[in-house]
């Protein structure tokens, strides 16, 4: 960067007070402004026939170089977003966009959008676009981009919660992510120039409807200096979450001191774009079967050997649960334990029982015997139950026995993953232990 005596515009001014000029760019085909920002803070010399003092061209407040972006979007129950992004280009934005869409055809621009909103949101697909006005050399009227788009599985999902990566296109779209190109050095030695103050301003709603409620919401610490400004915030209520983001570089010239905060809250603002809102989903989870009645009776003996019964009764409520209700498998490892089912019989929806019979029970080893021979063979006994379907009801009683041991301890549940309507668990004491009892 030298002084040069070359120039490729032709600038002429207003003297609107002494010594005070009112510049103008004539050769700037596609800007709305008299004087485009990028001619802001050069140095000029007015030709005048007594000479003039050199003098700086004034800089442009950031507010008056902004995009305006604003998207508007649903995401329905199969977590499919359909959304709008409109943007609006002010100042040396309007200038240096309408320059380029001019100079493409339609395809390009297509292209062009279609990879901005991929960068931001990955497989997004992009329907439409367009812009205004519709003849873009007519610099009256200011320019504005419209494009709309849908994105198949927006959220993450898992069993219970979603999450999804804000749509911010403020960093995609604007020449505030143009100036600030040159941080890649570690510290400077001399001021960073730059090529116009500008800024970004954009805001979010998504309504979400029924699918989740509000589990967390990013919170950040905004950034306010001298050289740039940067705030973002979320909100939801009445089943729409959204959300604003402001970015402006206030300044043409960064110190070596201010270039080294500036790349710390670059950073932080990098960081806090990547939170994302979490929400609870509001489905219930699938229920395959219920269970309908349990009881289990622990009978201690006197000599310190436990026998403990199991009856249920469950029944089978969709596909996924005959599969999952249709083998019934216990492990033990003998002479520790041993399993003796007392019975086992299915009725299916229309009223026909069926008993499990001997070639329905089998007997095997654990997967993990054959690897660890000098240890008690782990057995796993299977009921393969006859006639399981949907509205099935399955009834079974299994005995486990367990050997002496120093002593006795067990926990009772009464809450799991699946409904149950009723739960009884006994305690049967032998008379001269029931004084050693200790529960809790």
């Amino acid at each position: 960067e030298v002084p040069n005596n070359f120039f490729n515009h032709a600038i002429s001014c207003v003297e609107t007070a002494p010594g005070q000029y009112m510049l103008m760019d004539s050769t700037d085909e596609t800007t709305r402004d008299l004087f485009p920002a990028y001619l802001c803070n050069k140095s000029y010399l007015v030709a005048k026939p007594d000479g003039e003092t050199l003098l700086t061209s004034g800089v442009v407040p950031a507010e008056k170089n902004l995009v305006r972006i604003s998207t508007h979007g649903n995401v329905n129950a199969e977590g499919l977003l359909s959304a709008t992004t409109t943007i609006g280009f002010d100042g040396i934005n309007d200038g240096v966009y309408r320059g380029a869409f001019m100079n493409w055809n339609t395809e390009k621009r297509f292209n062009f959008f279609s990879g901005r909103l991929k960068n931001v949101i990955p497989g997004a697909k992009l329907k439409t676009v367009e812009l205004y006005p519709r003849d873009l050399a007519d610099v009256r009227e200011p320019l504005r981009a419209e494009f709309s788009y849908t994105v198949e599985r927006f959220p993450v999902v898992s069993d219970n919660y979603m999450m999804f990566k804000p749509p911010w296109f403020g960093n995609e779209f604007g020449m505030v992510n143009y100036v600030l190109h040159d941080v890649g050095l570690e510290k400077r030695l001399f001021p960073m120039q730059m090529a116009s103050t500008c800024g970004a301003e954009e805001k979010f709603n998504l309504n979400i409807g029924g699918v989740g409620r509000v589990v967390s919401l990013p919170e950040v610490k905004g950034i306010d200096n001298q050289d740039i400004a940067w705030q973002q915030q979320f909100r939801a209520a009445a089943g729409v979450v959204a959300g604003e983001g402001r970015f402006m570089i206030k300044t043409m010239e960064i110190s070596p001191a201010a270039y080294l905060q500036l790349k710390e809250n670059l950073k932080a603002i990098e960081y806090a774009r990547r939170k994302m809102p979490i929400f609870a989903l509001n489905r219930e989870k699938a229920v395959d079967s219920v269970v309908l009645n349990q009881e289990t009776t622990i009978r201690m003996e006197e000599n310190g050997a436990t026998v403990t019964r199991t009856s249920v009764r469950r029944k089978v409520l969709t596909y996924a649960g005959t599969k999952k209700c249709s083998e019934l498998k216990f492990n033990y490892i003998p002479p520790f334990f041993a399993v003796k089912v007392i019975s086992a019989q299915v009725t299916d929806a229309t009223g026909i029982t069926r008993k499990l019979g001997k070639e329905e029970l089998n007997l095997m080893d654990a997967p993990w015997v054959g690897r660890a021979a000098r240890y008690p063979a782990e057995k796993i006994m299977v009921l393969s139950l006859p006639g399981v379907g949907k509205d099935s009801v399955i009834e079974y009683c299994v005995e486990i026995t367990q050997q002496p041991r120093t002593f006795f301890s067990t926990i009772a549940l009464f809450r799991q993953p699946e409904p149950l309507n009723a739960k009884t668990v006994w305690l049967q004491l032998a008379e001269k232990l029931a004084g050693k009892l200790n529960y809790r």
